[in-house]
């Protein structure tokens, strides 16, 4: 699991890298406005990708299972069932979506004039987007049951580096959210492609073939009814905020917003990836009859204290570098609300990251509708308290709406009750980073008059120190942990 997982940091390492590089060049090169115009379209598409269904997770526990067991039979039931809902469901969206989009257009009041037509325009070519990422899913789903997180993570790189670059292209040349998403079509179209014939070539050992199991799709549909739930309130987190806060601020705002999210988003991202190895490997432990628990205490001692280490790590690093950090996207003539902005969702995002390891825990233990339940009731949460703060208190309200989110953070505890592993154990892991987070908040409030290069220094001490605490701690870990 270690080796997988570092796979996943390596390739999110440069695909964020990318991305973080890549919002401000593109608020220069299109303007705020219009960037504010492009993460309304994106953030829409981004939340009909719901109608992948929970089928990707699916993929990932039955296929895991039947692995397991060296079921081939089983291996081609569960293909059949879930590449045919998933290509169902795709071509149902993309055919909705298409013939909506003035009607998804015309939820935002303060479109006006040319940038209204843009989003219309964006959206029904962004229909042929949401179908090929439904389908490539899919196909992620499939290889994660594999786990060739390795391959996973080299062809998501490319296709997200190859897309980012596009958009700068695109962009550098004059272009606006057409053009954009035209761009993203293309090249959709091509990884599609290439993650099926990918996936093709890893499933042919089993030679898999049409076989309808009635019962077994009955059992997926359910799980992935329950696990689409849980999928519902990540997107409406992570999409919908931006939506909401589109609706009710202006187009400048949301600009602003979006791209203070994006970049506190990043956090959760890279501080995720080395922990969905979780998925597949616990699944496998309860699928032997022999399940010792001192190995599975040990793959997530590991993996709660390398999620709280890479996301409070990025999160004192927002803290403390905010204004550059601002500087850069924005320019020098940014509202210093901005900079605030930035440092609380910092702060909100680090916090919620450590939702990780439950999130997967509970996937692989087929606890999808405690999962559900959490993610759903957290997202409202936070909705609304982005919605309410936003009109009391405009940009930082915004944010401050995002702490409804760290709910979620009930999935990890409920995931070690479940495991019978007590709570003494789960205070082991995160005491240590959490006072490196308090710590971070005290000396960014302390050292607003040291100059940019002393507050790194005291940034790479820090890390310096938790570093050999991470290492100390996991020491055993490390040397059984060649162990996967």
């Amino acid at each position: 699991m270690l080796k997988n997982g570092l796979y996943n940091v390596i390739g999110g390492v440069v695909r964020i890298g990318l991305a973080l590089v890549a919002v401000p060049v593109l608020i220069h090169l299109i303007g705020i406005e219009n960037y504010g115009v492009w993460t309304l379209s994106s953030s829409v598409i981004g939340l009909a990708t719901l109608a992948e269904g929970g089928i990707s997770v699916s993929t990932t526990f039955f296929l895991s299972k039947d692995i397991a067991n060296d079921d081939r039979v089983g291996i081609s039931e569960t293909l059949t069932a879930t590449f045919a809902s998933m290509l169902a469901m795709a071509t149902a969206a993309a055919l909705f979506f298409y013939f909506g989009s003035e009607f998804f257009a015309a939820l935002f009041h303060n479109l006006k004039g040319e940038y209204y037509i843009q989003v219309v325009v964006a959206l029904k070519i962004g229909s042929l987007v949401l179908w090929t990422r439904l389908l490539q899913q899919y196909s992620v789903g499939l290889m994660q049951a594999y786990e060739k997180y390795s391959l996973i993570n080299i062809l998501s790189t490319i296709q997200n580096n190859v897309s980012t670059l596009g958009l700068i292209a695109i962009a550098s040349m004059g272009g606006r959210t057409v053009e954009m998403m035209k761009c993203q079509a293309v090249i959709s179209i091509g990884a599609l492609v290439v993650y099926l014939i990918t996936s093709k070539k890893i499933v042919n050992y089993a030679k898999p073939h049409f076989l309808w199991n009635r019962l077994k799709s009955v059992e997926i549909f359910r799980y992935s009814s329950v696990s689409w739930a849980g999928s519902l309130g990540s997107a409406l987190f992570t999409q919908g905020d931006r939506l909401i806060v589109g609706s009710i601020l202006d187009v400048k705002s949301l600009g602003i917003y979006a791209a203070v999210a994006n970049i506190a988003t990043q956090v959760n991202t890279l501080s995720a990836l080395p922990i969905s190895p979780l998925l597949p490997t616990i699944t496998k432990y309860f699928t032997q009859k022999n399940v010792e628990k001192t190995k599975i205490e040990q793959h997530l001692k590991q993996s709660l204290q390398m999620n709280a280490l890479i996301a409070f790590g990025l999160g004192s690093l927002i803290i403390l570098m905010a204004e550059r950090i601002i500087k850069t996207i924005i320019g020098n003539n940014f509202p210093i609300d901005s900079i605030y902005a930035l440092q609380l969702a910092g702060i909100i995002y680090s916090i919620y990251s450590l939702n990780a390891v439950g999130y997967y825990t509970l996937y692989a233990l087929g606890k999808t509708k405690i999962c559900t339940s959490i993610h759903l009731s957290s997202a409202i949460l936070s909705l609304i308290l982005i919605a309410v703060f936003s009109i009391k208190l405009g940009l930082i309200g915004a944010v401050l709406g995002n702490c409804g989110y760290v709910a979620t953070f009930l999935m990890t505890i409920l995931s070690l009750k479940i495991l019978n592993i007590e709570m003494v154990f789960l205070v082991k892991c995160l005491t240590f980073p959490t006072i490196w987070l308090l710590s971070t908040v005290l000396v960014n409030f302390f050292s607003q008059g040291l100059n940019e290069l002393v507050r790194i220094l005291i940034y790479l001490f820090e890390i310096f120190v938790v570093s050999i605490w991470f290492v100390k701690s996991n020491s055993i870990n490390l040397k059984i942990g060649r162990f996967q």
